[in-house]
């Protein structure tokens, strides 16, 4: 009997002993794991613009996506926004008049759009009713207006981050008249009716900021972002980026685009405060990263491809599955060519398309004039946006080379008037 109580002891201690490593471990991991670190309470505004259909160029959206996603891993606020001509620019763009462009940018969850030049590209009722219409964010512009100066547009969207307000202005360069098509602003008479408050030498697009910086502050903005597709080239005077923030007071930081510049500076708008500038250039080259921190104090930096290198898979297949749609139209042999044809200079860093004679530049021209049957020729060298390599043509290679869908037309002129489309055309060859 005693054989068996002693046995039965020390089987427990056996077990007792058994377990203590296990026993010890449970207590230990807890404190052996790290907690995971907390997010930040800094407000994050990843910026686009002037993208013009490039989808998996450069970063491309899918890349857009995934640097996204981990800012949303690093940091509680995380916004998107796009400076306009997002929608075309390419195939995709061009045969469907933007609205797979449109479907994109709804997939990936921007915040805030504003139209670009080229978002009127396909025609205004195609822009307001198919794009702007049917697209999950709204556009915002303080200065796009119709004929009775009533903004077609809110001119600022507001978003709550935390106890913080940020306001969203948007800007669209009153350009767009003639970088757009002049008639798609104008009634079957001629007359214009919209504009984008280009009068008095800039003093009025200078208010319609400033209105809307003052409304937003009203509202109860915390900070104001202007979001203009402006550029800051002395050829686009008086509507410049630094001047609308020269004229105008209480901006936070400016998203600039419109110029293909890629940038970041401080300008001091009216009352002398420095307002942070970041312009990302174009075809996705750079995400603008626009970062407040909790004291108020906002910093601007451009991302490259080779900080967001990684891709998301879910809007990598997406993309994918639009550009199938129509890659049986777009990879059709429609002809050939024996010669590279250019618009550059051989190592590409010089464009030479917009200044001085090119052999796609004399092919276009040649072929309006064929097929319209003319005389003489013109063909705009801004809007040759593309080089053809010899070999096979496609019909992709022609969309891209002229993707703004411009109307072909044929008109008398007499010589007086030739000389004096040669005299305009070639007054600022140099600058």
């Amino acid at each position: 009997m005693k054989t068996r109580k002693l046995l039965a002891v020390l089987t427990i201690i056996a077990v007792v002993i058994a377990m203590m490593p296990a026993m010890a471990f449970a207590e230990e991991t807890p404190t052996d794991i790290a907690p995971a670190p907390a997010k930040s309470n800094d407000i994050v505004i990843l910026a686009t613009s002037d993208v013009h259909c490039a989808l998996d160029d450069n970063i491309g959206y899918a890349g857009l996506a995934a640097y996204k996603k981990a800012m949303e891993e690093q940091y509680n606020y995380v916004a998107l926004v796009d400076a306009g001509d997002a929608i075309q620019g390419g195939p995709i763009g061009t045969l469907s008049k933007g609205t797979y462009l449109r479907d994109i940018m709804d997939e990936m969850g921007y915040d805030v759009r504003v139209p670009g030049n080229h978002e009127f590209d396909y025609g205004m009722d195609q822009f307001l009713n198919e794009i702007a219409g049917k697209a999950a964010t709204k556009y915002v512009s303080c200065n796009f207006v119709d004929k009775a100066n009533k903004p077609v547009f809110d001119a600022y969207t507001m978003k709550e981050y935390g106890d913080k307000k940020v306001a969203f202005v948007g800007i669209c360069t009153p350009e767009t008249f003639t970088k757009s098509t002049p008639t798609y602003f104008q009634d079957k008479d001629g007359n214009y009716i919209y504009g984008f408050c280009e009068g008095n030498n800039g003093k009025d697009l200078y208010n319609a900021v400033q209105n809307a910086i003052d409304s937003a502050k009203k509202a109860g903005a915390d900070y104001v972002i202007a979001v203009g597709h402006l550029g800051d080239d002395s050829a686009s005077s008086p509507w410049t980026s630094s001047e609308v923030i020269k004229n105008t007071t209480g901006l936070t930081a400016l998203i600039d685009g419109h110029a293909h510049m890629t940038f970041t500076k401080p300008v001091k708008d009216k009352a002398g405060k420095s307002v942070q500038v970041v312009s990302t250039g174009t075809k996705l080259e750079n995400i603008g990263k626009i970062v407040i921190s909790e004291k108020g104090v906002a910093t601007v930096s451009n991302v490259s491809a080779a900080e967001a290198s990684a891709k998301d898979e879910a809007i990598e297949k997406y993309v994918k599955s639009i550009q199938a749609k129509f890659d049986a139209v777009l990879k059709q042999v429609v002809a050939k060519s024996d010669v590279d044809l250019n618009t550059h200079t051989a190592d590409g860093e010089t464009r030479l398309v917009r200044s001085q004679e090119t052999n796609l530049g004399d092919l276009c021209a040649d072929a309006y004039k064929s097929i319209l049957g003319a005389d003489i020729a013109f063909v705009n060298g801004g809007g040759i946006r593309a080089e053809i390599e010899k070999g096979d043509i496609t019909y992709e290679d022609i969309i891209a080379v002229h993707p703004y869908g411009n109307m072909g037309c044929l008109i008398e002129a007499t010589g007086q008037e030739i000389l004096d489309a040669l005299e305009l055309g070639s007054r600022a060859v140099g600058e």
